[in-house]
């Protein structure tokens, strides 16, 4: 009883899985990420992991806004890897928009859980529009 493990991407079933395919080359991930930007209003051309971090690391946002940006990537990285998991494991697939969502409530959810003590208005204001949408 061996496992059957394909070296091919579980979301796109065209190309061969790998960090840099699944965080955000697939067409699946880069879905979810499109997503993400739309909603925060992330205006940026980075589409790898490594470009987005580079440029959250150089980026003149506020102190709290590139936390939550952060927080939000690793978030997706998380929720997309559970579902790749999920794929694998119990051969069950996520659409895109419930792996953003997830996402979304959970990252939502944990700032407000732990808000820091100082936050400008503009940002408190910026993070409660995200909340309604």
């Amino acid at each position: 009883m061996g496992m059957n493990i394909t070296e091919q991407c579980e979301f796109c079933v065209t190309q061969h899985e790998s960090a840099e395919h699944l965080f955000f080359h697939c067409t699946f991930t880069a879905s979810g990420l499109q997503m993400v930007k739309r909603w925060l209003g992330w205006h940026v051309k980075a589409d790898s992991l490594l470009s987005l971090t580079r440029w959250l690391g150089r980026s003149k946002l506020s102190r709290f806004r590139k936390n939550f940006f952060a927080a939000v990537l690793t978030g997706l990285v998380y929720n997309l890897w559970k579902a790749r998991n999920l794929c694998v494991w119990e051969k069950k697939k996520l659409t895109v928009a419930e792996v953003f969502e997830r996402t979304r409530s959970e990252v939502l959810q944990r700032v407000q859980a732990i808000w820091p003590k100082k936050v400008s208005t503009d940002d408190t204001n910026w993070f409660q529009n995200l909340i309604v949408v």
